[in-house]
């Protein structure tokens, strides 16, 4: 396919995008399927053209509605997309009823049930006009199984007050019962907030939810301790991972970053189910890393230091890149990572930056959300 020399729609950019990043990632990413899956969803998710002021999105600093990420771990890379679908007039309900759709559309697509996610939807169904987004999903590609499906809900629908009570009623309503116990553990400070609960969809028994916590002062040795409630965690992770990307570990006046504690739900056995299986650490790059010629530096020696290949990754910025690293900004959004059963995992998420060279960080700190923080 032909890359348009002025892409029209944002998504025309992140197609573009994703081309070069299949390739970069080579014979593990499947190419065609993700492209197509791409283009099509892009039709779901209200396209509007470059020259329009951006629709308010929280998935990006400048409002781009949708994020790449390689994934790397000991077998092959994958690589997520994740989508919003958005409508108009922007605002919480329309985004919730353009996600549902698109739930609906992956479902057929890649053949997941509903069922769960049914069973707990009406819990997150945007009140409040102004809450901060409402409903996302991503796909995961390899080219050795089939695509995963995961569907992201907003705690804050409803206003802040009743996040921790409506994940508590999910969870049990998902045969978590056991798991606010859990969650109770958590090193918490009074201004963390519980801001995602996702689901996979998957065939059987298997369950997997999620539960994001926002840190507003994190430090290694709060995350450390959080990191610990998982089995297979290695002492020291933590600490070395935010000193990896950030270069300090005190937490004193850093910015917030955000936790992941992953649920198995659907065990056999009940004394195990609803218990941590894993803990993800999410870091952003900026303001830490000053361009993006030090992220990538400080990215790959994280690697290096967890025993993972560089190759993939190095390909991937290197396709992503729209000039030299040291004069690239935003190019990585968040590094993450985690360790479930002793297996390392870090996951890269790149800015496609859409609309930063017209509007720059407009999400960061907007004067305004809905439709658009760019005065109209």
């Amino acid at each position: 396919m032909e890359r348009p020399d002025r892409p029209q729609t944002g998504h025309d950019v992140g197609l573009a995008q994703l081309e070069a990043l299949c390739e970069a990632v080579g014979a593990d990413a499947p190419r065609d399927a993700i492209v197509a899956f791409f283009r099509d969803a892009a039709g779901m998710c209200g396209v509007r053209s470059l020259t329009s002021a951006p629709r308010w999105s929280a998935i990006s600093d400048d409002c781009t509605p949708f994020e790449f990420s390689v994934v790397l771990q000991e077998g092959p890379p994958a690589i997520r997309v994740l989508l919003e679908a958005q409508d108009d007039p922007a605002g919480p309900a329309t985004y919730w009823q353009a996600g549902r759709r698109l739930t609906a559309w992956l479902a057929s697509r890649f053949e997941v049930p509903l069922d769960r996610l049914g069973a707990i939807e009406d819990l997150f169904q945007p009140e409040d006009p102004l809450a901060y987004w409402s409903l996302w999903q991503s796909v995961d590609f390899r080219a050795d199984r089939r695509p995963r499906v995961k569907i992201y809900l907003n705690p804050n629908a409803r206003g802040r007050e009743r996040a921790a009570g409506l994940v508590d009623e999910a969870l049990s309503r998902l045969g978590c019962a056991a798991a606010p116990s859990h969650l109770d553990r958590l090193p918490r400070d009074p201004d963390d907030r519980l801001v995602v609960l996702s689901l996979d969809l998957v065939p059987g028994l298997e369950t997997r939810v999620s539960v994001h916590v926002q840190f507003r002062r994190p430090s290694a040795e709060g995350l450390e301790e959080l990191a610990a409630l998982a089995p297979g965690t290695m002492p020291g992770d933590a600490t070395a991972f935010l000193d990896a990307v950030t270069g300090r570990t005190d937490g004193a006046g850093m910015r917030s970053m955000f936790a992941t504690v992953h649920l198995d739900c659907g065990h056999l056995d009940s004394a195990v189910r609803g218990r941590p299986g894993g803990v993800g650490l999410h870091v952003p790059a900026f303001p830490y890393c000053e361009n993006d010629g030090v992220a990538r530096d400080r990215v790959t020696r994280f690697l290096e230091r967890v025993g993972l290949s560089t190759a993939a990754y190095e390909r991937c910025v290197r396709a992503m890149a729209r000039a030299p690293l040291e004069k690239e900004e935003g190019l990585h959004s968040f590094v993450s990572f985690t360790r479930a059963g002793g297996h390392p995992r870090v996951i890269v998420s790149f800015g496609s930056r859409v609309y930063y060279d017209r509007h720059g960080w407009i999400a960061l700190d907007p004067s305004r959300w809905w439709p658009s923080p760019v005065p109209g």
